[in-house]
């Protein structure tokens, strides 16, 4: 070709010349040599200036095929690159890019669960900081924390590693008794990230949690397993596979909702409506009385419901909704307030029947408060100056005298209200004590549930609240699910665990009941109960099995308005 081109020179433009010579196939020696066949002078002067320049164009191409080849950021362009300039100054870094597409390609292909080939992938590419992590990572959780000659290898063989001061904290406490995990999951309610952390130094794994899990379904809520398997601690196919936790796992990924919120707007409360049946709830707070309510209310609903006008009325229609899930699973509200009182007004029918009832919902607070009174302070009646600070100049200054708290306080007040200074006579009384199953060594503000359940006893004794319009005294035994019995067996457990931890309070109503003939003069009867399948401590599957009992109960007990001739003759005899 060389020689063709030579022998026919004339014949070619001064740019395809030029083009032969960029490309090192001639030479303009090679056309100027020829004394007896001359490059024409067109030629040569066109060809010159072009020749001259070549250095700084050639360099300008080079460039700019650089910065393409680098734009594309692809193997066949610096492959191509190479080939077009085989001698320019960023063969090197082309070289260098090719090898760093090749090591990412091999990265994204990589099985990033496989401990051997990460080991082979960081061997052949020691600089690779992503891999490497991973491989420190790998190494750190498939050892057996529980084993100290596995821990201690991984201290020895890999001093650089950054779970090392994890690996040393272990060992030092490998042969200290570890705290126990029930203990660590009571602790640690809300804070996932700590809870974890806490475990780990303990050298619990993702089985001991599960294990755990299996025992009891709410020793964690919904938000710490949800925490655990986003950060690949525990998989979501191994928390699906504990028996009974299956449909709760897919509803915190399918179905999560933003926790509901009971609407607690709070108005002062001065009495209950006289021609009511009047329903107390009295409860230890956290006992589960809120959502014992929420059932109750849900299951008179079923049957006839007609909310009325009350103080409580954004409460309990909120509350009752709640709850209407029919038997799927829902979110549990979070707790609600300990100091407010709730008078919940509506109508309920059944057959010829209706009965106009206020579900009360008495503070937590009021049995701190009646702890605090129990006969110490005096009438607020009778003495009011008792209840009343003042300044140095004898005016009288926002005080929660005599109680600890302005909350407690305001309760207590509300509480003295309804039972005893506007007390509605032509009102028949319903009481329910909720006790949480298994609660009787939890304390509140250092009180446990047993002294503060027999404070009460003092307090509503001292006011004869229960002297007058009494129809029944009841115990709720919530989270009865605890027992995991069923049937008689059930309620023997519950008659047992009140008898064994809260004889003392029992037996005082009983001797209530009997003075003021309530009951048959009778203990209260013990009712177990749960709102359903409760699980990851705020997740329910409703069963309203229990909360139809206590519907009958009030019903039963109920001072009812009979729309027929003959129930309108009862009740003007009972009044």
């Amino acid at each position: 070709m060389k020689d063709d081109i030579i022998d026919n020179k004339n014949s070619y433009s001064a740019q395809q010349l030029y083009d032969y010579i960029v490309r090192g196939v001639i030479t303009y020696d090679d056309l100027t040599n020829d004394p007896y066949d001359p490059l024409s002078k067109k030629l040569r002067d066109e060809l010159e200036p072009m020749i001259e320049n070549m250095g700084t164009t050639l360099l300008n191409q080079e460039e700019c095929a650089w910065n393409e080849a680098k734009e594309k950021n692809t193997i066949p362009a610096y492959v191509q690159f190479k080939g077009q300039y085989p001698e320019s100054a960023h063969v090197a870094d082309a070289n260098t890019a090719i090898g760093n597409l090749r090591i990412q390609k091999a990265w994204e292909t990589l099985d990033k669960s496989n401990l051997a080939d990460v080991e082979q992938f960081v061997s052949e590419n020691p600089s690779f900081y992503e891999a490497a992590k991973l491989l420190d990572n790998l190494r750190w959780i498939t050892i057996d924390k529980k084993d100290k000659k596995s821990i201690e290898c991984f201290v020895n063989n890999y001093p650089n590693s950054e779970h090392i001061d994890d690996a040393k904290t272990m060992l030092a406490q490998i042969d200290i008794p570890k705290v126990d995990i029930r203990k660590i999951f009571n602790k640690y309610k809300g804070d996932p990230n700590q809870l974890w952390n806490e475990l780990s130094k303990n050298g619990y794994s993702d089985d001991d949690i599960c294990s755990a899990l299996n025992e009891d379904h709410n020793v964690i809520y919904s938000s710490d397993l949800k925490y655990f398997i986003d950060n690949q601690i525990i998989s979501r196919s191994k928390a699906s596979e504990i028996s009974g936790l299956c449909d709760f796992v897919e509803y915190i990924y399918d179905d999560y909702k933003v926790i509901p919120k009971v609407d607690a707007r709070y108005r002062d409360l001065d009495q209950i409506r006289g021609g009511q049946t009047a329903v107390y709830f009295w409860g230890f707070p956290s006992s589960g009385k809120t959502c014992a309510l929420g059932a109750i209310l849900d299951a008179l609903g079923k049957e006839s419901f007609v909310a009325q006008p009350s103080q409580g009325y954004n409460y309990m229609t909120s509350l009752k909704n709640l709850f209407s899930s029919n038997g799927a699973i829902f979110h549990l509200p979070a707790s609600t307030s300990s100091e407010n009182i709730f008078d919940m007004e509506f109508l309920h029918s059944h057959g010829k029947n209706q009965y106009p009832v206020s579900c009360v919902d008495l503070a937590g607070e009021v049995l701190m408060g009646m702890e605090e009174n129990n006969g110490a302070y005096p009438n607020p009646d009778e003495n009011p100056e008792a209840y009343i600070k003042r300044d140095q100049n004898s005016n009288i200054i926002p005080s929660p005298e005599p109680y600890a708290t302005m909350e407690r306080k305001r309760a207590m007040d509300t509480l003295y209200n309804i039972f005893v200074r506007n007390s509605q006579k032509d009102n028949r009384n319903i009481h329910f004590f909720v006790i949480e199953y298994g609660a009787d060594s939890r304390t509140y503000n250092g009180f446990q549930q047993t002294a503060l359940l027999e404070a009460a006893v003092t307090y509503l004794n001292k006011y004869d609240i229960f002297k007058n319009n009494t129809d029944g005294i009841y115990i709720i035994v919530t989270k009865a699910d605890k027992t995991k019995l069923t049937g008689d067996a059930r309620d023997i457990e519950a008659v047992r665990y009140i008898d064994e931890k809260y004889n003392g309070f029992w037996q005082s109503l009983g001797d209530i009941c009997k003075k003021y003939e309530i009951n048959g003069k009778q203990k209260p009867e013990v009712f177990p109960f749960s709102i359903g399948d409760v699980c990851l401590g705020d997740l329910c599957k409703s069963d309203d099995t229990d909360a139809k009992k206590i519907v009958e109960v009030i019903r039963n007990a109920a001072y009812g308005e009979n729309t027929s001739s003959f129930g309108k003759f009862i009740k003007k005899t009972r009044n």
